[in-house]
């Protein structure tokens, strides 16, 4: 393990380490070495704090208290919960909370305020025994889950159940637990209630409403069954006794057979299970199947402390009474009488003195027979006094714990009356602003003002300088005027030379036309014949085009064929496999004809336009699975362009396969489906096509380039033919993308279809 994170460390794999480190923290405290487990850790959450990433951050506090959970075991046979890895646990938990929070993270918040009620529930159960904690943790998850997370109210709801339970407040635990039933079954998670049902069974058994019991444990039954779930052997006491109460002791016996003791894995529930099957032949008089299976319960716990020994003897000391074999019976029953055995229950003790009684009765002992009667008397009276005790402590806890929710009101009242003088404060800082910007605004309109003069000012003062600018023009036209008497004279001894000079010109520009006429001739004798060349030409191009359209025309009444042939043969198949098949390749085929369909619709035979052909595409697969009846929504992002026919096939063929895989597979749990295509132009030639699902994902172990699946290889192939890069995300759904270089087509080409179309 230390290799491979050395080498992701290396190779800077930052997933891999991730897991590595977190697996080496587990190891740690595996080996009971907790205090270095961090170490793995706070390195991680550090670099989280640093880059300000609060999401990665409560992500990894709750992946942290989660390794120290997985500490705690359910097995009887487990090593007890150490003192100083609750309160670590918590504080991680806590910590995760806190960023979730400031991170706004609604689901990291759900999960952390899961686990910390949890804990608190596995604490009262197992350690502190103190359940009104649990009430005040499990009604805030309760709470924020009305707001946020209302599929998930089972979940508070049966810890809810549980802490009243624990109370003996069984009126409310029963309230609670329907409930969870409701919540769980309103929102499809019938999956769930094993846990609830075995709880409302014992409530139903211990309140003394057997058929109601006995109904709970029905149904428990029938949700594990449908659900492929395992049935707790904790419920075979309670359910294989209403049984025989109801006289169906058979189906009792059978269902107790139903169990593998060699599959329990856990010393708890093979002793459960031997207890349960030993009880219920006691109660059918099958004495001897009894004894096996009580010896058998009783050999599970060879290596158990002698308190948990004790109650196994009594259960094997009741059976040989009953059976009537004393002699084997005492030596079970005195041992749990021993006085040097410390913290042995009074109930136990009680039960141990009256089958003593009923021993030394059948032998006649009268005179000890009357002690042991005395002396469970003597246990049955310090039992109720410890009742009693701690009927009052529980008051008295109630009691405290109301006096501090009304010390907690009044600081909320103070705190309210604190926040309201703090918006009347607010209110005059605000009015104060309001003045500061009234004055800002007469500064303003005054500054205005004084450029208004000073524009003034400027304007007469430019005015000025224009008439000294007048003034000097017209002292310098007199001087023009003067100088222009002497030009005249040069003028006319030019203009005597420019008359021989325009002679001259008219004769070259004579010469010249002729010239450009002879040319001009020339031309337009080579224009004619060019012309004829280009009628020709242009009749070569219309006739190559009608080939084409014919050509798409017929490559689309062939597909059509092809698919009419398949949708023939499919009619005389049996296999749903086969028919799948028939009907993925149909859908294959049909995206495929619409692209031929669509050249020999339009006038440009080299390029698709990409956007009524996705969209007829889309129309086709919805008609098709009947995506409106599923509850399935599109919604299409795609822009106005157009692509080469060599890129558009496999585009075709790619939505066709992603969006049948999402049909088919992505909402199988009955949610409300959304699809979303998207294809869209980058910078320079970039183009990214993307389709995305809000389905149950892909399964995390699956791998695009090793899968079986004859979609995801073609989807694979498609995008190695486009020369793309191809992103499957499986986050919240399922998300395919591919990034690839769009053809450009050749300017000639495109200036002849142009030509064309006219």
């Amino acid at each position: 393990m230390l290799k491979g994170f050395a080498e992701s460390v290396k190779q800077g794999d930052h997933k891999k380490e991730y897991n590595y480190r977190f697996l080496l923290a587990r190891a740690c405290i595996v080996k009971d070495q907790s205090v270095k487990a961090p170490n793995y850790v706070m390195p991680l959450i550090t670099k989280f704090n640093k880059d300000g990433d609060k999401k990665q951050e409560a992500q990894a506090y709750l992946d942290l208290a989660t390794v120290y959970s997985g500490y705690v075991d359910d097995d009887i046979s487990a090593r007890p919960f150490q003192e100083d890895m609750g309160p670590k646990m918590l504080g991680f938990l806590n910590q995760a909370l806190d960023l979730a929070r400031q991170a706004k993270d609604n689901y990291l918040v759900f999960l952390a305020l899961r686990q910390i009620t949890f804990y608190h529930f596995y604490i009262s159960n197992r350690i502190t025994g103190n359940h009104h904690e649990v009430d005040s943790v499990a009604n805030s998850f309760l709470d924020f889950c009305k707001k946020k997370y209302t599929d998930r109210l089972y979940l508070p709801y049966t810890i809810l159940m549980q802490t009243s339970k624990n109370n003996y407040d069984f009126p409310q635990a029963l309230n609670y637990g329907m409930l969870a039933v409701a919540s769980a079954k309103q929102y499809h998670h019938e999956d769930e209630l094993t846990t609830v049902y075995v709880s409302l069974g014992e409530l139903y058994y211990h309140t003394e409403r057997p058929q109601q019991a006995l109904a709970a444990y029905e149904d428990l039954i029938a949700t594990a069954k449908r659900f492929h779930k395992p049935v707790s052997v904790m419920i075979a006491p309670a359910y294989s006794d209403l049984l025989f109460k109801n006289n169906m002791a058979d189906k009792a016996i059978q269902f107790m057979n139903s169990y593998k003791p060699d599959t329990l894995q856990s010393l708890a529930l093979r002793y459960y299970y031997y207890l349960s099957l030993a009880t219920l032949y006691l109660k059918m008089e099958k004495y001897e199947n009894s004894e096996k299976n009580y010896l058998l319960a009783h050999h599970e716990l060879k290596d158990q402390d002698t308190l948990v020994k004790i109650k196994s003897d009594l259960d094997l000391g009741g059976l040989y009474v009953a059976w009537g074999k004393y002699d084997k019976a005492r030596p079970y029953i005195e041992y749990s009488t021993d006085t040097k055995i410390k913290g042995v229950p009074l109930v136990n003790l009680a039960i141990a003195q009256l089958l003593l009684f009923k021993i030394d009765s059948a032998e006649k002992n009268y005179p000890a027979a009357f002690d042991h009667l005395i002396q469970r008397d003597r246990y049955k009276q310090q039992y109720a006094d410890q009742q009693k005790n701690k009927a009052v402590e529980e008051i008295e806890v109630k009691y405290k714990i109301a006096e501090k929710e009304k010390d907690i009101q009044l600081l909320q009242a103070g705190m309210k009356l604190s926040d309201e003088k703090l918006k009347l404060v607010d209110e005059k800082v605000k009015l104060s602003d309001e003045k500061i910007k009234l004055s800002r605004v007469t500064l303003l309109k005054d500054q205005k003002k004084v450029a208004f003069l000073n524009v003034q000012n400027q304007l007469q003062l430019s005015e000025n300088e224009k008439k000294k600018k007048d003034i000097a023009l017209k002292n310098q036209k007199i001087k023009l005027l003067t100088k222009s008497n002497d030009y005249q004279l040069l003028s006319l001894s030019k203009a005597n030379f420019e008359r021989k000079m325009t002679l001259g010109g008219i004769f070259l520009l004579a010469v010249i036309l002729v010239l450009l006429f002879y040319q001009f001739r020339i031309k337009q004798k080579n224009s004619n014949e060019i012309n004829q060349k280009n009628v020709l030409l242009q009749q070569l191009v219309n006739d190559k085009e009608l080939l084409i359209k014919e050509v798409h025309h017929r490559v689309k009444n062939n597909l059509h064929t092809i698919t009419s042939l398949l949708e023939t043969q499919s009619s005389y198949l049996g296999d749903s496999v086969a028919l799948e098949a028939i009907s993925e390749s149909q859908s294959r085929i049909k995206a495929i004809a619409l692209i031929h369909h669509r050249l020999y619709s339009e006038s440009n035979l080299a390029v698709i336009e990409m956007q009524p052909y996705l969209l007829e595409l889309v129309q086709y697969l919805k008609d098709t699975y009947n995506t409106g009846a599923l509850g399935i929504s599109f919604t299409m992002h795609v822009d106005a362009l157009t692509l080469d026919v060599q890129q558009a096939i496999p585009i075709g063929l790619m939505l066709n396969e992603m969006v049948t895989n999402a049909i088919k597979y992505a909402f199988s749990d009955g949610r409300i489906g959304r699809i979303s295509i998207e294809l869209k132009s980058l910078h320079y030639s970039d183009m990214v096509f993307k389709v995305k699902d809000n389905g149950i994902g892909l399964p995390p172990d699956l791998e695009v380039k090793k899968s079986a699946s004859m979609g995801m290889a073609l989807i694979s192939g498609l995008a190695k033919q486009l020369s793309g890069m191809l992103d499957i995300v499986s986050k919240e759904g399922t998300t395919i993308k591919v990034v690839f270089k769009r053809i450009q087509i050749n300017q000639e080409t495109e200036a002849l279809l142009s030509s064309s179309r006219k």
